[in-house]
């Protein structure tokens, strides 16, 4: 007669010590991850109480930061690094925009011409 194997209970599945040692590699990445968020999220607390001078060099220093954070999660977090040619240029054309609607608001903003705003009181 052929042996059978044992059987083993519900949930306790043998795992290759390759595959262990991969997840235990990829934990140490997110461990080292989670502690560079950490240092990101005091940075931008900070940054956002400290006195620039002007109100938008705060805003700037600290949207600045927040950015690098941003761009981490992405990249790593949410494996946007390993991502086909497609994706990262509709992120790039996304950033460009953001960053085109930002300047038309700022040039809106300063806008040399007299009476172009047509305040009616």
């Amino acid at each position: 007669m052929s042996e059978s194997p044992t059987p083993q209970p519900a949930g306790t599945a043998t795992v290759p010590q390759e595959q262990v040692r991969e997840i235990e590699k990829h934990m140490k990445g997110y461990f080292k991850i989670f502690l560079v968020q950490i240092v990101f999220a005091v940075a931008m607390v900070a940054v956002s109480f400290w006195n620039f001078g002007s109100a938008a060099m705060q805003v700037f220093a600290t949207l600045l930061v927040a950015a690098f954070n941003g761009i981490l999660v992405a990249g790593i977090l949410m494996h946007l690094k390993e991502e086909k040619k497609m994706v990262w240029k509709v992120l790039i054309f996304t950033g460009i925009f953001f960053f085109v609607l930002f300047f038309l608001t700022y040039l809106a903003r300063i806008d040399p011409i007299m009476q172009t705003l047509h305040n009616h009181h």
